[in-house]
């Protein structure tokens, strides 16, 4: 090869290179959710569980002290059952929004997936809500 091939081959190589890596990027950050206060509790969704040292990233909301901040108690709404193999960040399925339900004293919670859970701050639980044919609750 001569001098010019090998600089053509390495240029090529470099782009190559940039190609692939932008393609294979991280996806974007999940959009914040808005924090509700409810009954003297305020209610965050935490995204990044395993920074917590929870098993998934997605699923997790904490109840706080609205006056400090600090953790009262925390749920994992839904578990998210990751494939061996495959790259972790392509399977978290993160919280989009969190509305409170007044008349049912429940905080109702969709994913990304579209799937909504209603949650009782008093039981501290989580219920998957089956969503009928017409988009209504069952």
């Amino acid at each position: 090869m001569t001098s010019r091939q090998t600089k053509l081959f390495l240029i090529l190589a470099l782009v190559s290179f940039a190609w692939v890596s932008n393609a294979h990027a991280k996806r974007k950050a999940p959009k914040t959710v808005t924090p509700i206060d409810h009954s003297g509790v305020t209610y965050v969704v935490k995204h990044w569980g395993n920074e917590s040292g929870l098993k998934q990233n997605g699923g997790y909301l904490e109840a706080q002290d609205p006056r400090t901040g600090e953790k009262l108690w925390g749920l994992t709404v839904y578990i998210i059952d990751y494939v061996a193999g495959l790259e972790g960040d392509i399977q978290d399925v993160f919280i989009t929004s969190m509305r409170v339900d007044k008349a049912r004293n429940l905080l109702i919670v969709e994913n990304a997936k579209k799937q909504i859970y209603w949650v009782d701050p008093v039981k501290r639980t989580a219920t998957h809500v089956i969503r009928s044919s017409r988009g209504r609750s069952k």
